[in-house]
């Protein structure tokens, strides 16, 4: 028998090199490819890793439900989130600090948390047969919970430093603004120890204090130092000032009552109008607003919309009106009021960290 020559030797390790290196893609033997059908792989043990399994006629579809299978998990608990945001003074009432409403609605900012945490997310093997593809995702519970944990710790320490302030400031306004944020993050932290908690890995990071004593200390705060007014003029003036204190309430800032000069006054300015235009079936309204919101101390402008002016139709005149009312609420006031949370309260603390 002839000895194999150097040439063949070498092709021979390099097919040998070839085979050995790379991601193993499973789905090239039968052993390989048990997770299409099972759901499981051996080499990443539902222990250790969440594994999700998604089909379909692209290898792209494939790889986007499984990515998907695995946030179910996460997005479900956002849901809840979002779904409590909508319950008034329910929830939290550990530690004595009484029911917490998610009135600062954090459910935005935990789908964003939720995201990084699924950036984690491996599509680790892949398939193609007859009925179409098959990949399997897979993220780390390890890496995932150290994610987690890294970013709650973060968040509890600055509720730290902010409680601290709280404590060392004269001017209420600061104070409120302090114990806004620490409701904040302890609320975040509470929802990422939800997600620590479906990893299974790591304990829970201790919060400073709970969402409900933090909020419920922001309310008492502004309701007997820095009280907050509304005062409109104008046409519909009794109507839109009414969606102003609603929201605000909503978000779980109390209103100045009425032997209590403001601290913080909301103000503004609102005209209606007939729009004579076609099509001459519809009426129409031209409306015109502008807010602001002034500190009554230092004159400091917090937050300010328009004039803004546009028009609104109806069947009716009264329709019209309906609709112009309508679209001031859900088109100025709220843009005007996450502008005025943002600088006067700091509700966006979490991007900062």
């Amino acid at each position: 028998m002839n000895s194999p020559s150097l040439g063949s030797l070498a092709r021979i390790g390099t097919v040998f090199l070839l085979a050995c290196s790379g991601p193993r893609v499973a789905g090239s033997s039968g052993a390989e490819s048990s997770w299409v059908h099972t759901g499981r792989s051996d080499e990443f043990p539902r222990e250790e890793y969440l594994v999700g399994v998604g089909r379909g006629r692209s290898a792209q579809a494939a790889e986007d439900r499984a990515r998907a299978e695995i946030a179910k998990v996460f997005h479900a608990r956002v849901g809840q989130v979002t779904r409590e945001s909508e319950r008034y003074s329910e929830g939290d009432t550990s530690r004595g600090g009484g029911g917490w409403s998610r009135d600062i609605d954090i459910s935005q900012a935990t789908e964003v948390e939720t995201e990084k945490v699924l950036s984690g997310v491996e599509i680790v093997a892949r398939h193609e047969g007859p009925d179409g593809h098959a990949a399997l995702a897979v993220l780390s519970r390890a890496d995932a919970s150290d994610r987690l944990a890294r970013r709650a710790l973060a968040f509890a320490s600055r509720a730290e430093a902010l409680l601290r302030e709280a404590h060392g400031v004269s001017d209420p306004l600061h104070v409120a603004r302090a114990y806004y944020q620490v409701a904040r993050l302890c609320g975040l932290i509470e929802a990422l120890n939800q997600d620590i908690a479906v990893l299974a890995v790591r304990e829970p990071v201790a919060s400073p204090m709970s969402p409900g004593e933090a909020m419920e200390a922001f309310r008492r705060v502004v309701r007997d130092q820095v009280p907050v007014t509304v005062r409109l003029t104008g046409d519909e003036a009794d109507r839109i000032r009414g969606s102003i204190e609603s929201a605000l309430t909503e978000r779980g800032v109390p209103l100045a009552s009425g032997d209590r000069r403001e601290r913080i006054l909301i103000r503004g300015r609102c005209a209606m109008r007939p729009n004579d235009r076609p099509p001459r079936e519809y009426r129409f309204v031209r409306y015109e607003v502008s807010l602001e919101a002034v500190d009554a101390q230092d004159g400091t402008v917090w937050a300010s919309v328009g004039p803004v002016s546009d028009d609104a139709s109806g069947r009716t005149m009264d329709q019209a009106l309906e609709r112009a009312v309508w679209a001031i609420r859900e088109r100025q006031v709220g843009r005007f009021l996450d502008d005025l949370f943002e600088r006067l309260f700091g509700a966006g603390v979490e991007k900062e960290l």
